[in-house]
């Protein structure tokens, strides 16, 4: 079994992809990511253990994307599935990756996002 689950995905309306729901659903399912018989969950969660990230792209310009700003703090969108999935699961989620604006992205800054995100997983 893996010790990092790295789920990368995009944000649209402040929320993960239906079909990433989906999957999460069936897959994440009692006895695989949670035992309600025994009430495993947070600290004593079946992934107890084990670490996830979450990587995911906006359109949206940061400045847009942080408290009292258009779109609110960014990095709360994801707590119902940082927190309600990850977490319950026993998980310890790894500050994620996040890449703004990247419907106006240049070849230039993309292979610069690309270097950041490689060095955040070396750092692991």
């Amino acid at each position: 079994m893996a010790d990092l689950l790295i789920f990368q995905l995009p944000i649209y309306f402040t929320a993960i992809p239906a079909i990433m729901k989906g999957w999460i659903d069936s897959t994440l399912s009692p006895r695989f990511g949670f035992n309600p018989i025994t009430t495993s969950a947070y600290d004593t969660g079946l992934f107890k253990g084990k670490y996830t990230m979450l990587v995911t792209i906006i359109g949206a310009p940061k400045k847009m994307c942080s408290e009292g700003r258009a779109h609110g703090d960014f990095n709360k969108h994801p707590e119902a599935l940082t927190h309600c999935v990850f977490k319950y699961m026993g998980l310890k989620v790894i500050i994620p990756h996040i890449i703004y604006e990247v419907s106006n992205m240049l070849k230039e800054r993309g292979t610069k996002e690309l270097g950041k995100y490689k060095l955040q997983l070396l750092e692991l």
